[in-house]
């Protein structure tokens, strides 16, 4: 069982690492393109001047980068969804379906509506 985890944790990791660079990747050519289209359009001559060069790389980096940290906040957003379902799911086969979830869920609902209570309370 523990091979089958590590397996797939090395999967994961590989895939969402591979979904990481590719979106960095394509940011960094859209920048880079859009930057270069840009300097033609302002310009009017091609090749464009070194100027323009330049900004379209340090765009494009900037581009890459921003692609590739969002791709990582959703993925690892989506990862910490899935291991929260995943102990929810746990949680309620270990208990049973019985008398006991109902006295968890009705204990996180009071403390749910106390502490909302007691943020309107000011004094």
């Amino acid at each position: 069982m523990l091979d089958n985890v590590i397996k797939d944790a090395f999967r994961d990791a590989r895939k969402s690492f591979g979904l990481i660079v590719r979106a960095g990747l394509i940011g960094a050519l859209v920048g880079f393109l859009l930057t270069e289209c840009s300097g033609f359009v302002f310009d009017g001559s091609w090749p464009s001047r070194v100027f323009v060069h330049f900004a379209a790389l340090a765009f494009a980096i900037v581009v890459g980068y921003a692609a590739s940290l969002t791709t990582g906040a959703v993925i690892v957003v989506g990862g910490l969804r899935s291991a929260t379902k995943d102990l929810e799911r746990i949680t309620r086969s270990a208990m049973g379906m019985g008398g006991h979830y109902r006295t968890v869920d009705s204990v996180v609902d009071a403390d749910a509506s106390h502490s909302s209570q007691g943020s309107q309370h000011v004094g």
